[in-house]
C-alpha cells in the first residue's frame, strides 16, 4: 500500500512539473518575410503574403492563432495601430503564405508590418519585429520615367555589342527646409548597371537587371535611398 502510494505520488509530481513546464513554454518569432524575403523594394502583387518561422522554449509546441498588423507609417506600427490592415487574432497554425487582406496597396509606397502568434497554452508571443516592403509598380501607366542613354536608333543585338559602357548621370537638389524621410529609386537597363549616389555605391548588388530579351522585356531593381541622400 505504502509503495502504490509513493508511486502514486511520484506520477503526481511528475505531471505537476511537466504541465508547470509547459505553461511556461514560449513560442519566440524568428525570420518575418513578405514574398519570402526580408524587406523588399519592387513588390507587385496586390495581396502579399507573409511568413515567419517559429522558435521555442519547449518541445511539442505549435502556433493556434495570429495577429498580423500592417501600418502605413512607423510611428503607427509602433502604437500598435493597423491603418492598413488589422487580422486580429485569427486562430491558425498557418505561418506561411498569409495573404493580405486589408486596404488597396499604391504603387513605390512602403508600409510596415509586424505579426505576433500564440501557443497551445494560450499565450502570446512577443511582437516581431518591426518590418517593411516597398511595392513595385502596379500598372503600365504609373511608370512616368523615360529612357537616357545613346541617342541612337536601335534595331539590332549587333549594334549593342559594338558600342562601349556609358555613364550615365544626372544632378539634382533637394529642399534643405525639408527632412527626408524615405527615398526609393527604381532602374532598368539594358545590361548590367552600378548604381552610385554622391559618389559612392548604394548597394552590393551585381548582375543587376536580370537578363532577358531586351525588345521584349526589361525588369527593374528597386534601391532604398533613405540614408544616402544629403539635404541641399
Amino acid at each position: 500500500m505504502k509503495q502504490n502510494l509513493l508511486t502514486l505520488l511520484i506520477i503526481i509530481s511528475i505531471y505537476s512539473c511537466t504541465n508547470k513546464g509547459q505553461q511556461n513554454c514560449l513560442l519566440a518569432l524568428t525570420n518575418p518575410t513578405c514574398e519570402h524575403s526580408q524587406n523588399p523594394i519592387g513588390i507587385e502583387t496586390k495581396q502579399p503574403r507573409f511568413s515567419w518561422q517559429l522558435s521555442a522554449t519547449c518541445n511539442n509546441q505549435s502556433q493556434t492563432a495570429y495577429h498580423i498588423l500592417v501600418a502605413s507609417t512607423p510611428e503607427k506600427l509602433a502604437q500598435n495601430k493597423g491603418d492598413l490592415w488589422d487580422s486580429k487574432k485569427t486562430k491558425s497554425p498557418k505561418s506561411l503564405n498569409i495573404q493580405y487582406q486589408g486596404a488597396p496597396l499604391k504603387t513605390a509606397q512602403t508600409y510596415y508590418w509586424k505579426v505576433k502568434v500564440w501557443n497551445a497554452q494560450k499565450t502570446a508571443s512577443d511582437w516581431s519585429s518591426p518590418q517593411q516592403w516597398t511595392m513595385g509598380f502596379l500598372n503600365p501607366e504609373d511608370i512616368q520615367a523615360r529612357w537616357i542613354g545613346m541617342d541612337i536608333p536601335i534595331d539590332s543585338a549587333t549594334i549593342i555589342q559594338k558600342k562601349a559602357a556609358h555613364y550615365l548621370y544626372t544632378n539634382f537638389e533637394t529642399d534643405h527646409k525639408k527632412s527626408i524621410t524615405q527615398a526609393t529609386a527604381f532602374i532598368a537597363g539594358l545590361g548590367l548597371f552600378d548604381f552610385y549616389l554622391n559618389g559612392q555605391l548604394v548597394s552590393d548588388h551585381r548582375l543587376n537587371p536580370s537578363n532577358t530579351n531586351y525588345f521584349k522585356r526589361a525588369t527593374y531593381v528597386g534601391f532604398d535611398l533613405s540614408n544616402n541622400i544629403n539635404v541641399g
